[in-house]
C-alpha cells in the first residue's frame, strides 16, 4: 500500500511539472510572436495572398506604395492547372527556356512570331544580352514586359528581373513560362501599367495585336483602324517609375521601355527613379511618336545625361530628324 500510494504521489508530480513546462513554452510562443515584425502584404490582384518577403533581391519594401501590384512569379489556384500553349523559346541560350503564347489568331505579332521558330525583335534581344555578357552586375527592369521574351531571356542569364506588365493575360502567360523554364525566383512581376500618376484608366484593345493594347490616353495614330471595339472592356491601375525604387534600389539596371507610346508621360514622374538607381541603358520604343512627346523625352534624357544611340553597346551617334523605331539612351557619352 506504501509503495502504491508514493507512485501516485510521483504521477501527480510529474504531471505538474508537465503543465508547468507547457505554460512555459506557451509564454515563449507568445513574445516570439508578439516581437516578430509582421510581413507586409501587397495586393496581388487576381491571385491569392502573396508574401513580398518571398521575392528576390528584397529591398526596403516597407516603403513600397500600396499603389504596386506584385503578383506570384508562378501560376496560381486554377491558371496552374489550365493547359497553355508553351513552346521552347526560339534561339534558345539554353536548354529548358519555354515561352507561353497566345493563339496566333489573337496576336499576329509576337506570339505569331515566336510560334513561326523566330525570335520577336531578335536584335534588341542580342543587344541586351551583349550588354549582360559585358557587365556581370547588370539587371533587367522590363517595362511593358508583354508575355515576357525579354524577361525570361534575362532570367536565363541568371539576372534578377523587375517586370512589368498591365494585362494579366500577359502576366498569367509569363507565370506559366517562368514555372515551366524553372526561373520563377529570378523575376518579380509588378501589374501595373506606367503613368505620369497613380489613377485607374481604360485600355485600348487592338485587334489581331495583344502587344499593341495601350492605354486609352496613349496616341498611337497607326493603330487606330484596327481597335478591337468590341472587345471586353478592361481597366488597369497605373504607378510611377518613382513608386518601384524599393524593388531596385542601388542596382545597376539595364531598363527596356516599351509602353506603347506612354514613356513620356512616365518620364515625368521618374527622376527619384533615376537618382537612386544606377541605369546604365535604356532601350525604348520609338515609333509613331507625336513630336511635342519626343520633346518632353529628349529634355528628360538629357538632364539626366544620357545621348541617343542606334546601339546599346557601342555608341552610335543618332540624326535627330531620322529617328530609328527603337532607341538606346547610354549615360554620359558626349559629357
Amino acid at each position: 500500500m506504501r509503495s502504491l500510494k508514493r507512485l501516485k504521489q510521483l504521477t501527480a508530480v510529474a504531471a505538474i511539472l508537465a503543465l508547468v513546462c507547457l505554460s512555459v513554452t506557451l509564454v515563449r510562443s507568445k513574445i516570439d510572436l508578439l516581437s516578430s515584425p509582421q510581413q507586409p502584404k501587397h495586393s496581388v490582384g487576381d491571385t491569392t495572398d502573396f508574401d513580398i518577403h518571398r521575392l528576390p533581391k528584397q529591398r526596403d519594401l516597407h516603403s513600397l506604395h500600396p499603389a504596386v501590384n506584385i503578383v506570384p512569379s508562378s501560376p496560381q489556384g486554377q491558371l496552374a492547372l489550365q493547359q497553355k500553349d508553351c513552346i521552347e523559346m526560339p534561339g534558345s541560350i539554353r536548354q529548358g527556356l519555354y515561352i507561353c503564347v497566345h493563339p496566333v489568331k489573337d496576336d499576329t505579332w509576337v506570339s505569331g512570331t515566336l510560334k513561326s521558330g523566330k525570335l520577336w525583335e531578335a536584335s534588341l534581344i542580342k543587344e541586351m544580352m551583349t550588354a549582360f555578357e559585358a557587365d556581370a552586375s547588370l539587371q533587367l527592369v522590363d517595362l511593358g514586359c508583354n508575355i515576357g521574351e525579354f524577361t525570361l531571356c534575362a532570367a536565363a542569364l541568371d539576372r534578377h528581373v523587375l517586370s512589368v506588365e498591365m494585362m494579366m493575360i500577359n502576366v498569367q502567360l509569363l507565370q506559366m513560362s517562368l514555372q515551366l523554364s524553372n526561373l520563377s525566383s529570378m523575376v518579380t512581376i509588378v501589374n501595373n501599367a506606367v503613368y505620369s500618376d497613380r489613377r485607374e484608366l481604360g485600355v485600348t484593345i487592338v485587334r489581331n495585336n495583344v502587344g499593341g493594347n495601350r492605354l486609352n490616353v496613349s496616341y498611337v495614330p497607326i493603330a487606330q483602324d484596327i481597335v478591337d471595339d468590341s472587345a471586353a472592356k478592361v481597366t488597369v491601375k497605373t504607378i510611377c517609375l518613382n513608386d518601384l525604387v524599393p524593388l531596385v534600389r542601388n542596382t545597376r539596371v539595364y531598363l527596356k521601355m516599351d509602353i506603347q507610346n506612354s514613356e513620356h508621360s512616365a518620364l515625368q514622374c521618374a527622376e527619384e527613379f533615376f537618382k537612386e538607381v544606377d541605369v546604365k541603358i535604356v532601350q525604348m520604343e520609338w515609333i509613331h511618336r507625336l513630336p511635342e512627346d519626343s520633346k518632353l523625352i529628349l529634355a528628360f534624357m538629357t538632364t539626366q545625361g544620357y545621348d541617343m544611340s542606334t546601339s546599346a553597346n557601342t555608341y552610335n551617334a543618332v540624326d535627330l530628324n531620322a529617328i530609328p523605331g527603337d532607341v538606346f539612351f547610354l549615360r554620359n557619352y558626349t559629357m
